[in-house]
């Protein structure tokens, strides 16, 4: 079949990338919910710190680009179900650190389990998703690059 000569339309790839981006969020949201009792956005406020360390809320909300009311939100159920706990500074009593507890350190589990759901869910595309991926990655680059440029 031969390639289309439309014209590219900028708002379709908008909306598709954010259809396809809500399926997947919904269908790991399921499964994490389901397997272990853990929200989408707490497992990526759990794998933030693991890779960040303890953090506070301030720079957690900045790297997840989200609100602050949220990331409490998410963080009060985190902590309620002992995957964080919130420390106080020794050098500013003003500011909290989120960091993981022993039960949030396996989040690395948590992650290998989804990854295995994801797999057997999306093994068909997956042949075809590297040269997608990738330009999905070089289109966040240039779009960071200009929100930070405008900045």
């Amino acid at each position: 079949m031969a390639a289309s000569a439309a014209p590219l339309d900028p708002l379709a790839y908008v909306q598709t990338a954010s259809v396809v981006s809500h399926i997947l969020q919904t269908r790991c949201d399921s499964y994490l919910k389901r397997t272990y009792g853990l929200s989408w956005p707490g497992f990526t406020v759990l794998r933030t710190l693991r890779q960040a360390g303890p953090t506070s809320a301030k720079r957690l909300t900045a790297a997840l680009a989200c609100t602050h009311s949220n990331i409490t939100g998410i963080v009060d159920r985190l902590e309620r179900d002992g995957w964080v706990r919130r420390t106080r500074s020794t050098q500013d009593r003003r500011v909290i650190y989120l960091e993981l507890t022993p039960k949030g350190e396996k989040i690395g589990e948590v992650e290998e389990g989804l990854h295995r759901f994801l797999t057997l869910s999306l093994e068909p595309w997956f042949g075809e998703m590297h040269p997608l991926f990738e330009r999905l990655q070089a289109l966040e680059a240039l779009v960071t690059g200009e929100d930070a440029a405008e900045a």
